[in-house]
């Protein structure tokens, strides 16, 4: 494959390993890494992929989880 598009883990990520794109958006309402919501879209073309991270303004008190 060339692309993987995960959760669960509550943290915004894009990296490529050993040639695959791993995408996590990250969460609508609390990351456990205490950044702001977000989620993330992406654009595909016949040259490349793009990952855009949007943040989401929140009135809920940040935390993390270790």
């Amino acid at each position: 494959c060339n692309m993987v598009f995960y959760g669960h883990t509550h943290v915004f990520s894009d990296r490529i390993v050993d040639g695959i794109r791993f995408i996590n958006p990250g969460s609508l309402s609390h990351n456990r890494d205490g950044s702001c919501p977000s989620y993330a879209t992406v654009e595909i073309d016949e040259q490349e992929v793009r990952v855009f991270r949007h943040d989401i303004e929140s009135d809920l008190p940040p935390f993390r989880f270790y």
